[in-house]
């Protein structure tokens, strides 16, 4: 038995909703204990490590799988590593048992993270509370790799203003683009269905969940308040907003759920429009608009392409409207289509085809720091300088 007060391990993540828990193993056999409960999905064991600090696998007991984990060396040497589990309470007892059996020493999980093992800088603090609110394990991936790069990602262009003012500010800018996508991969899209009754909001809402979770009906008005539903896309998190059918003349019963998906759309980062393509167009193609020039939507989505569609594919245009959205065309009873409009949301957000081992922004407040220290550029290197380390990196 190892002795317990070598090795130790704290749940970094607080308790909350978080849907990813991440535990810390610090001591001189983190490595190797760790590594006897890990199996990794390919490549080798963490004992043969080729530099890869990211590695995905299982964590065992015995010959019992307990969690789909991701582990990454949060020291060169194994001297710290980083377990990011499912944030269940039962996955987290579960982790620290088997720790526990191998002498390791479980910290108070009372005690805060930065009061046991203290952050190097604001950043790494900032990816550690960032990893409590992580939906998918590619959000932990993307967070645990900014906690080790982004801070010296940021001194390097500290160090470029005094070369190359103008290279430093153009990196700056990609780091600021670059935080809509961070905020996305962390707390999710909302991606908002609107459109007429019966025209194949809660079908389509349903076949893309993957589960029945709205009442479907032929009969027009069925769903009469707002649903949403959660799911994961390339480990991008996105909930649907499922609203009620939008009727030119509603009757007294639908028009609470009418004003509420309103209410419940209004700070959603996309909204899809929702016609049925196997009827034509409502009021006459010349007035589709008015269905969405007040909501705006990224997409029209033509449904129940099953049944046969009935548009040319520029009938619906808007005459004279500088920006029209996009037209999908989909049936959610069969699946035709649907996975090109996934990937099509996937693009409207921005986050299609994004790498995670990139430095990024990913709060605020970094956000606004540095859109702050760019502002400082053109009154003098040495101002941006100091701007970059006080600002976004120091304690």
């Amino acid at each position: 038995m190892r002795p317990t007060n070598r090795n130790q391990a704290h749940v970094l993540t607080p308790p909350g909703t978080g849907a990813i828990a991440l535990i810390r193993v610090k001591g001189p056999d983190a490595l190797s204990l760790v590594s006897e409960a890990f199996r990794p999905g390919k490549g080798s064991d963490l004992s043969r490590a080729d530099g890869s600090r990211l590695r995905y696998g299982r964590f065992v007991d015995g010959g019992e799988v307990i969690d789909d984990v991701v582990v990454s060396l949060a020291a060169a040497d194994g001297a710290e590593i980083d377990i990011a589990s499912h944030g269940g309470v039962r996955v987290i007892e579960r982790v620290l048992l088997v720790l526990e059996r191998r002498g390791v020493h479980i910290v108070n999980p009372t005690l805060p993270y930065p009061s046991v093992w203290p952050t190097e800088n604001l950043i790494a603090r900032e990816a550690i509370a960032a990893m409590s609110r992580a939906k998918t394990v590619r959000a932990v991936r993307f967070l645990a790799w900014q906690r080790e790069y982004l801070a010296a990602n940021l001194r390097r262009i500290e160090a470029l203003i005094r070369s190359d003012r103008a290279q430093a500010a153009r990196q700056l800018e990609a780091l600021i683009v670059g935080y809509d996508y961070a905020r996305i991969l962390i707390d999710g899209a909302r991606v908002a269905l609107i459109g007429p009754a019966n025209s194949g909001k809660s079908t389509l809402f349903n076949r893309l969940l993957g589960r029945t979770a709205a009442i479907v009906s032929s009969r027009t008005g069925t769903t009469r308040d707002w649903v949403t539903g959660s799911l994961d896309v390339e480990g991008i998190p996105l909930e649907l907003i499922d609203t009620a059918g939008c009727n030119a003349q509603p009757d007294e019963s639908e028009r609470p759920g009418i004003e509420a998906g309103i209410r419940a759309t209004g700070d959603a980062d996309l909204r899809l429009l929702l016609l049925d393509g196997s009827e034509p167009l409502p009021c006459g193609s010349g007035d589709v608009p008015m269905w969405w020039q007040e909501s705006d939507p990224a997409a029209i989505v033509a449904t129940k392409l099953d049944k046969g569609a009935v548009w040319p594919d520029t009938s619906w245009l808007a005459p004279g409207k500088a920006s029209q959205p996009h037209l999908v065309r989909v049936s959610a009873e069969s699946g035709e289509g649907c996975e090109g409009l996934v990937e099509h949301i996937l693009g409207l957000l921005g986050v299609r085809g994004r790498a995670d081992n990139i430095p990024c922004l990913f709060t605020l407040r970094q956000s606004e720091a540095a859109a702050s220290v760019r502002a400082t550029l053109d009154r003098g290197g040495q101002v941006a300088e100091n701007c970059i380390e006080e600002r976004l990196i120091s304690e």
